[in-house]
């Protein structure tokens, strides 16, 4: 039988590289990795339902779920979706290795708001979207219907996004503070925080209006613990207490050509 890649392997082999001070270690992928593991783990669980598919697509690669989907959903043709600057990042090949596994992928950059994927339609039966859509800052539909294009007819799109409506957020709009999860601007003057946090309406319109059925939409804590004040506040003051966690997951399947190109929820 073959060995199935974990996250508890993958974040050893991780450590195990820190302890050594072996060359090219990126501590901010670790760092990143650690503080999204619940993230992971839930994504993980939500992969095993759709199973094994032959393609797939990761937007906004990361080196964890490429060797997965290669090694435990058996994904063939498995490609990387980068934003990249650079001509020769535009379309290469790239093997990722982590703890003796190994996945190879083809990486593509494009921007996600203007430029489609070079590949013809109906080419993929997964597309993977996680802690993107919140950064776009022009055109969310653009992408969302470029994902129903490049997916077959019944394909999935699994995504995850923060939740702007979670009760820690909630809560804090209710004491005066700014309701944001991430929005606040960088020292290094980057301009990649976030630009549009979703609450379940706004969420739901977008991939609806994409052409999808939403089959899983739900929400967890996995950012930092539930804050039981903010629970009991909402609970208290009789409001819905459905959908308050700090991150979305949506399994979405393609079922129809995009329906509406402007959801008034989401556009002026």
């Amino acid at each position: 039988m073959t060995q199935e890649f974990s996250l508890t392997q993958y974040i050893a082999w991780m450590e195990d590289r820190l302890a050594r001070g072996a060359e090219g270690f990126d501590l901010f992928s670790m760092d990143y990795v650690k503080s999204h593991q619940a993230r992971f783990s839930r994504t993980i669980e939500l992969l095993d339902r759709v199973g094994k598919v032959d393609s797939a697509i990761e937007i906004g690669a990361t080196e964890f779920f490429q060797i997965f989907l290669k090694n435990n959903l058996n994904v063939r043709d498995l490609w990387a979706s980068i934003f990249s600057d650079r001509p020769e990042e535009k379309l290469y090949r790239k093997t990722f290795s982590a703890g003796g596994f190994n996945a190879e992928t083809q990486v593509v950059s494009v921007n996600l708001e203007h430029e489609m994927f070079p590949v013809n339609a109906q080419y993929f039966e997964l597309v993977l979207f996680c802690e993107v859509i919140e950064h776009l800052d022009v055109d969310p539909m653009f992408c969302m219907i470029e994902i129903n294009r490049i997916l077959k007819q019944d394909g999935y799109v699994l995504l995850t996004t923060p939740n702007s409506a979670s009760a820690r957020i909630a809560y804090k709009a209710c004491l005066g503070y700014r309701p944001h999860f991430f929005m606040q601007y960088e020292k290094s003057r980057s301009p990649y925080r976030h630009n549009f946090e979703y609450d379940s309406h706004a969420l739901r319109d977008l991939i609806e209006a994409a052409g999808f059925t939403i089959e899983v939409m739900e929400t967890w804590d996995v950012f930092e613990a539930t804050q039981v004040e903010a629970v009991d506040f909402l609970r208290n003051n009789k409001m819905p207490l459905e959908l308050r966690g700090d991150d979305f997951f949506v399994l979405a399947r393609k079922v129809s050509e995009p329906v509406n190109r402007w959801p008034a929820s989401i556009y002026v």
